[in-house]
């Protein structure tokens, strides 16, 4: 991290993320494999975890608390002199692992979007693919939650769900993609951005 754990701030949008994560650990049935490292056992999980998870999380990420950390992501570091690298749209791991390393390093916090609740869960009812999407997703962030306990992650909501002008820049990149790349758009995604750092979100 940029700064030490202690100058880290645990704000709302912290409070949020633990959430969040606490809810994938516990709903999917995280353990410690013999390396440590959290896994979902085999069979730990079937459809019901699934609806489970997604009737927990989906209001999770739309009441008053998500309100609260977004609000707090926009105020963080204003009068500490701190920033965030914020990162948009779905890349393989190990370019998502060096984003983290990278955010890390350049910034004092790392902010990352929701993309299994509004994104994946929502289209949980006929697609058996799901399951083993949020899983694969939700094994790729548990390592994370050891930096969102000290303040250097947090996880919030999908910002085409709460900002009119992201929602405005993603419809106009969207129709550039589907003029230019068709082959590579999939609808039910929603992620059409590249990474930027920033400490603003809308």
């Amino acid at each position: 991290m940029n700064t030490p754990e202690s100058d880290q701030m645990v704000d709302g949008a912290s409070k949020f993320s633990l959430d969040y994560f606490n809810l994938l650990e516990e709903l999917l049935h995280f353990e410690p494999d013999e390396s440590g490292k959290r896994v979902i056992p085999p069979g730990a999980t079937n459809i019901l975890s699934f609806e489970n998870l997604r009737n927990q999380l989906l209001p999770l990420l739309i009441d008053n608390t998500s309100r609260t950390a977004i609000r707090a992501s926009k105020d963080y570091g204003r009068d500490q002199n701190q920033s965030q690298t914020v990162g948009f749209r779905l890349i393989d791991d190990e370019s998502f692992e060096k984003f983290i390393k990278m955010g890390s390093l350049c910034r004092n916090r790392v902010v990352l979007w929701d993309f299994i609740g509004t994104r994946v869960l929502a289209n949980l009812d006929g697609n058996p693919s799901v399951p083993d999407t949020v899983k694969t997703l939700a094994t790729n962030l548990m390592p994370l939650k050891p930096i969102v306990e000290a303040g250097g992650l947090v996880m919030l909501p999908h910002p085409t769900d709460w900002s009119k002008e992201i929602r405005q820049k993603g419809s106009q990149k969207l129709q550039e993609i589907k003029q230019t790349v068709r082959w590579g758009y999939q609808d039910n995604t929603g992620n059409v951005w590249a990474g930027i750092s920033s400490n603003r979100h809308e």
